[in-house]
């Protein structure tokens, strides 16, 4: 079912509710042993193009709790260079340099 959900996650037409409640949702179904890790990191690439903030916040703390589970693992520069490719596209968009108006904090 969810390989049939992700062209609608991944072109967003989906509402980022729908979005960020799909992920919560499997990512909790892996901490419950109840799901494989792998379709939660499936979906977060299908979601590469993301750009809404709660849909990011709660990538991110996926994001976050994967990488201190596999910190000490063999699997963490994998794990690092996936987590990167993710991320670089938001991080493009948004860049890190302030834009005139923008708060400098």
């Amino acid at each position: 079912m969810l390989k049939q959900l992700i062209p609608s996650i991944s072109n967003k037409t989906l509402s980022p509710l729908d979005r960020l409640g799909i992920l919560d949702d499997l990512f909790a179904l892996v901490l419950a042993g109840q799901c494989n890790a792998v379709q939660v990191l499936e979906l977060m690439i299908a979601m590469i193009e993301e750009d809404d903030y709660t849909v990011w916040t709660n990538m991110a703390n996926c994001l976050m709790k994967f990488h201190n589970l596999l910190s000490d693992t063999n699997f963490c520069h994998l794990y690092d260079t996936y987590a990167l490719k993710l991320v670089k596209p938001i991080s493009e968009k948004l860049g890190v340099d302030s834009k005139p108006g923008e708060c400098k904090i």
